[in-house]
Formats: structure tokens, C-alpha cells, sequence
């Protein structure tokens, strides 16, 4: 008489085929990426990350945390992630003059002075919300920290924090009529273009 297998021993032996699989899918998985909070990145990936991260962290004079979660370092106004771009590596900063009021009164024209005048006595309103955790010292400026784990889930390490911009110049035209004047902010935002269009 054969050997048979009954029911019970087929479905334990599927069990263990499945298990080998998962067991291998899993190996594959983490020699092939990295698991990062529940998410799966490249190695490739992550080395881009840190490499973008150590570019774009500056020591700290002061540190400040938001009440929305965000981590804002007061970076010394020399060091800052924008002198590290090739356009403005031996930039040099130019303070602004110092206020001389005899020179507003004559450029200014009455109203403007009102205006101002109203400006300083109406109550200051805080603008970001992390100035009510405090303010960055003289001579540094204010940046946002940016978490290893923002980068990662980016689209792109490089792109990261660009705005996107999808509208195009011919769908500006037709939003347009005669004697329009549109302007479009170019990929890198440092350039403006303006078109006039006339009929």
C-alpha cells in the first residue's frame, strides 16, 4: 500500500512552503533597502539623505522649539546653507544704513507718514508661529530644521522644499484678456519674467 498524505499534512506543509517565501521576500527586502519608521529606502537613497543633511546643517547658536513641532536653529549670519550655493560663495553681507529721519520727511509725502505712524502704535502681531517660543540673537538668522525623515519620504532629496510650480505661460494667456500684464516666477525663484500682451 502507498504512502498517502492526508489533509492535515498537506495544509502544513503549504504552511511551511509560504513561510520559506515570506522568510526569503523579507531577506530580499532588507538586503536590497533600508527600513526606515515602517518604510522601506534605498541604500542609495539614504546616503543621499545624509549627504544632503550634512550640507545643509550649520552649528547653532540657539536653538528653539515650536509649539507646532518644528525645531528652529539661530544660525550665525556668516554661516548660513545659502553661502554654501556657488553664486554667492565669497558674498559679502551688506548691512542696511542706519534710520536717519531727516531724510524720511522729505521723501515721505503726509500720508505716508500717517500711515507709518499707525504702523508703529498698532499692537505687533506674531507673524511665524515659532517667535512666541522665542527669537533668534543679533547677528544669526532663523532656519528650519529638516528632519532626516522629511527627506526621505521627498520625491526627490533635491527638489526638496522647492515649490511646484504647474501652470504654464499659454494657460496664463487664456486667463487674460487685452493688455494683460502676466509674470511668471521661474524654476529656480531667483528670476521674475513679465510678458504684456496686447490685441
Amino acid at each position: 500500500m502507498g504512502k498517502g498524505l492526508c489533509c492535515g499534512e498537506v495544509i502544513r506543509l503549504r504552511g511551511m512552503k509560504m513561510m520559506v517565501i515570506m522568510l526569503g521576500v523579507t531577506v530580499t527586502l532588507i538586503r536590497c533597502g533600508v527600513l526606515v519608521e515602517g518604510d522601506l529606502f534605498s541604500k542609495q537613497k539614504i546616503v543621499e539623505v545624509e549627504r544632503k543633511l550634512t550640507q545643509l546643517r550649520r552649528p547653532a547658536v540657539k536653538t528653539i522649539q515650536s509649539e507646532d513641532g518644528d525645531i528652529i536653529d539661530c544660525i550665525d549670519i556668516y554661516k548660513q546653507p545659502a553661502f554654501g550655493h556657488p553664486a554667492l560663495r565669497n558674498h559679502t553681507i551688506q548691512m542696511a544704513p542706519t534710520y536717519d529721519a531727516t531724510k524720511e520727511k522729505k521723501t515721505m509725502g503726509k500720508m505716508d507718514r500717517w500711515k507709518k505712524r499707525n504702523e508703529e502704535q498698532s499692537p505687533t502681531t506674531v507673524k511665524q508661529t515659532w517667535h512666541k517660543s522665542g527669537n533668534c540673537p543679533q547677528g544669526t538668522i532663523p532656519v528650519r530644521r529638516i528632519r532626516k525623515k522629511e527627506l526621505l519620504r521627498a520625491s526627490s532629496v533635491k527638489d526638496h522644499g522647492r515649490k511646484k510650480h504647474s501652470s504654464t505661460l499659454s494657460r496664463h494667456v487664456s486667463e487674460f484678456s487685452d493688455n494683460k500684464t502676466v509674470n511668471l516666477q521661474r524654476a529656480n525663484h531667483s528670476v521674475n519674467q513679465t510678458h504684456t500682451f496686447f490685441n
